[in-house]
This record gives C-alpha cells, sequence and structure tokens, in this order.
C-alpha cells in the first residue's frame, strides 16, 4: 500500500469460525477499496485466528494482531490506536456488510464534513432472510447546539434515528481523537457502544445520515446481542455513574441531567422486559426488578423519571405517562408497585409483538 488508507474497519474477532469467513469477505468485497482492515482476534479458542491469517495473505489491507482475552470494547480501543486511516469503521465479526456500505458512508462524509455519519441497519439470518431494519432519515445533516440538543435526543436519540450502535457509523479520526473517545469495558458496564455515543453527543458532533448500503447484523443464538444479559443493572448504573461524571465536567451540558434520569429509566424498563423474554416467573422477576432498592443512584435517579425535563426527551405519549407514573411511584418510595406495573406493562408488549409475528 501507498500512503495511509482512508478508512480502517476495525473488527474485534472471537470464536465465531462459523461466521468470520463471511464478514471479512464482505469487507474485502466493498466497492470502496482505499482501506485497511484490522483483525484483532480477542484470545479465540476456536479456529478463527487461523481464518483471519490466512485472509491476511491473500490481500495486503489487511493486517491481524492477536491478545489475550479483554472484551469487545477494550479490543476496539486497540483498533482505534492501531488504525491509520482518516476514518474510523467497526464491524462485528459475526455480521457483514452491503458492498457500498462504506463508500455510501464515506461519500456522505466528505460532501457535508460530519464528524459522525450514520447509515442503515438491517437484521439477517443464517437461512438467508434479511429483516426490513432500520433506515436513517437519507439526506438529513445537523450540528445539534444548545438551543436544539434537546430536540436532537428526543427526536434522534431516544427517537431511534440515531441508534447507539458503533457498527452503522463513520467516524472522522481527528474528532475521535481530539476528545479521546474510548470504548467502555463490558466486564464492568452494560452496552459498551452506548458510552462510546454518549461521550461523542456532548461535543456537539456534526451529524449526516445517508441512506444506501446497509449494515447486516445477524441474528443467531449465543452471540452478545442474545446472550444473558449478566448484572444488567449493576453494570449500566456504574456507566451511568460515569456519565454523570462526564456531563458534570462539560460546562453548560444542562440536558445531560436529563438524559441521564431518562436512560436510567430505560434500563430498569429494559430490565422488566429482558426478565419477560427469559420466560422468568412472576414472583422472582418482582424480586429482581425491586432489587434496586439497593442502588442508591438508580433510585434517585428513577425517583426523577416524572420531572419535565426528562418527559420531553420522550415522544410517545404512552411512554411519558408511562414515566409520570413509574417517577412518582419511585418518589414515594412504592418501588414494589412500580415494578408489578412494568412487569404488567412490557407483558403485554411482548405479546402484542409476538402477535404481530405470527400473524
Amino acid at each position: 500500500m501507498g500512503g495511509p488508507p482512508t478508512v480502517s474497519v476495525i473488527v474485534p474477532v472471537y470464536n465465531v469460525e462459523r461466521y468470520v469467513e463471511e464478514c471479512i469477505e464482505s469487507i474485502r468485497g466493498q466497492s470502496f477499496r482505499d482501506l485497511e482492515i484490522l483483525l484483532l482476534d480477542d484470545g479465540s479458542t476456536d479456529g478463527s485466528g487461523e481464518i483471519c491469517r490466512r485472509h491476511a495473505a491473500l490481500d495486503d489491507r489487511i493486517r491481524t494482531y492477536r491478545h489475550d482475552n479483554r472484551g469487545l470494547g477494550p479490543t476496539r480501543n486497540r483498533g482505534i490506536r492501531l488504525a491509520r486511516g482518516r476514518y474510523l469503521a467497526f464491524v462485528d465479526s459475526d455480521d457483514r456488510i452491503e458492498p457500498d456500505f462504506l463508500r455510501d458512508l464515506y461519500q456522505r462524509a466528505v460532501e457535508t464534513g460530519a464528524d459522525i455519519t450514520v447509515g442503515a441497519m438491517a437484521p439477517f439470518w443464517d437461512d438467508g432472510r434479511v429483516g426490513p431494519g432500520w433506515t436513517p432519515p437519507g439526506g438529513t445533516d445537523l450540528v445539534p447546539s444548545e438551543e436544539t440538543i434537546s430536540t436532537f435526543y428526543r427526536d434522534h436519540f431516544f427517537g431511534g434515528a440515531y441508534r447507539s450502535s458503533s457498527c452503522d457509523k463513520l467516524y472522522d479520526r481527528g474528532f475521535v481523537d481530539r476528545w479521546g473517545l474510548e470504548f467502555g469495558d463490558n466486564r464492568v458496564i452494560f452496552g459498551e457502544d452506548l458510552w462510546f455515543q454518549l461521550q461523542a453527543l456532548v461535543r456537539y458532533p456534526h451529524i449526516a445520515y445517508v441512506s444506501g448500503g446497509r449494515y447486516l447484523y445477524r441474528q443467531r443464538e449465543g452471540s452478545i446481542m442474545h446472550a444473558p444479559r449478566k448484572d444488567y443493572l449493576a453494570r449500566e448504573s456504574r456507566m451511568l455513574q460515569d456519565y454523570e461524571r462526564l456531563i458534570r465536567s462539560v460546562p453548560g451540558y444542562e440536558i445531560g441531567e436529563a438524559v441521564c434520569t431518562a436512560l436510567a429509566g430505560r434500563a430498569w424498563t429494559d430490565a422488566a422486559l429482558d426478565l419477560i423474554r427469559s420466560g422468568g416467573d412472576r414472583r422472582s422477576s418482582l424480586r429482581d426488578l425491586e432489587a434496586v432498592r439497593e442502588d442508591p443512584f438508580l433510585m434517585g435517579r428513577l425517583s426523577g423519571l416524572s420531572d419535565p425535563k426528562v418527559l420531553r426527551l420522550e415522544a410517545r405519549r404512552g411512554r411519558r405517562a408511562f414515566l409520570r407514573l413509574t417517577g412518582t411511584l419511585f418518589r414515594m418510595g412504592a418501588v414494589d408497585l412500580a415494578a408489578r406495573i412494568a412487569w404488567t406493562w412490557y407483558r403485554i408488549s411482548c405479546r402484542t409483538e409476538e402477535r404481530q409475528r405470527t400473524s
């Protein structure tokens, strides 16, 4: 290769010998050619590393590395340090990307000068099916400010247009380096991707959306996305405490307090949804939800869910009503009643989803 590549594609690899070849081939087959592919073997115990090395021998754009198991977040951070490109992209080793995915992101990034360019995502299955997924509002280009940041969080972040995943995005390397952005350690917190986005958003990044080539994420048993979320609430609490310290170090970022509280509410209700989907019985699930009493930080945040500043971050009327009621109950100390309402609310939601899938 001549000079530094334009795009660095960072791929953590761990025990995915069944899928990693398809992933690598989808990156090698991109219509955008000026890239490097960093394959970081996170201590795999299967044949994943050998597959990576074989592809490196076939394509001089590929560099391979190996280290003892660290987890997804620290492995991505190592990739950032090793990357030479002006832009950074992240691909998980059991996923794949459509041929024009990087081209579309790069062209939009250059056209707009964006710090973060957001593309389309869709689920796929081993039998070849590809779901409808999610397409961003193509052509949208925005720079959140102190005046508009609340609207951005409501319509884009909590509204779903700007997802917490890092894999549907292309990042300007200068922006990442300037603010020292890093992924969280998923052995300590839950949602290393979310932590990366939260750090980025407090810096009011220039964000551009593009529809076109898609990032395809695999639906399979045993993947990180579907694995049981061990100590979920405790790990979310640690991340949100880090976020609280971050926003209080950024002068004038007042919206951060409401965002932190809204994220605490989402974590607690996601925990309820997890328990229902895992098939746990009602009594033990309620006991798990009520254990939030033991976390003073989360209790304080959940008691603030009915604050008007928090409610303004939620565009859905029904969800606002649920948060208002939940916050009031936490403020009264009625955690057991809040847990029963959350259980019932999400039990109905899950049954509705199931009916829609089977109809």
